[in-house]
């Protein structure tokens, strides 16, 4: 098993693998944030291009990719993350307001997608890949508490030389088209090569948000409003961009 992950906070570093993202045309790092203490914005222009890596690149039987994102925008075609190319390779992106993840091995595609994605708003994602022993393997998507998932994967992700990258293609991507870029912000992005971990979507407290992500922030999971401001925990960090922690953060929310 081998990890990645790019906080985003302040570079484009992977703390775990050693992997360091290359800024095309001088993306930010911001302080709107989920985890850590900064995100990644880009400006539909800018994005984080990863060159090849000889575990990256390693034929992938299995694998987890999970990370935050809020788009700006919900037109056209935007890249989240892409791993490969269109031969062989894995790919995220925004297509309108619908979500798709795709793996493609020997140029044959297998998606899946869920809608409903909205702007200017925090949305969690994860990824899982599952190759089932010489037979169709698994991939799902799971955001905002649901999930969708193809059962007609393929056995494996073949060996994949392209280049990898955040918020546009480098070079070319699974879904085998143009592609687009991204507008808006990216945090705290996770892979994990060699094992599918579907993520903890219990909520114990209905808030909105899973339990899992309320210990990553530090929010009680049994309760709604955390801080007591009236607030739900999940409207504060998913729409008002507020800590569920601070009562008097509550005071920054701007009414428009």
């Amino acid at each position: 098993v081998q990890e990645y992950r790019w906080p985003l906070d302040t570079n484009a570093t992977d703390i775990l693998g050693g992997l360091i993202g290359s800024p095309e045309n001088s993306p930010e790092f911001v302080t709107d944030h989920i985890e850590g203490s900064g995100s990644l914005h880009l400006d539909g222009n800018s994005s984080i291009q990863l060159s090849t890596n000889a575990v990256l690149q390693n034929e992938t039987f299995a694998c987890t990719l999970s990370f935050w994102f809020k788009p700006a925008r919900l037109q056209g075609m935007q890249i989240l993350y892409e791993e490969g190319g269109a031969q062989n390779g894995l790919a995220v992106r925004l297509n309108g307001s619908t979500l798709q993840a795709g793996v493609v091995a020997a140029s044959s595609l297998t998606s899946v997608s869920l809608s409903g994605i909205t702007s200017n708003a925090w949305h969690f994602v994860t990824v899982t890949f599952e190759g089932k022993n010489g037979n169709s393997g698994l991939l799902t998507l799971h955001c905002n508490g649901l999930s969708n998932v193809n059962s007609n994967a393929p056995t494996s992700i073949p060996k994949h030389i392209d280049n990898s990258g955040f918020g546009a293609v480098n070079g070319n991507y699974a879904f085998g088209d143009g592609g687009g870029r991204f507008m808006g912000w990216i945090d705290d992005v996770h892979l994990t090569k060699g094992i599918a971990i579907a993520p903890n979507l219990d909520d114990e407290d209905g808030d909105g948000l899973t339990d899992a992500q309320e210990l990553a922030l530090q929010s009680d999971p049994t309760k709604w409003d955390t801080d007591g401001d009236g607030l739900s925990d999940g409207f504060e960090v998913l729409r008002a961009g507020t800590n569920p922690n601070s009562a008097q953060d509550s005071f920054n929310i701007r009414v428009v």
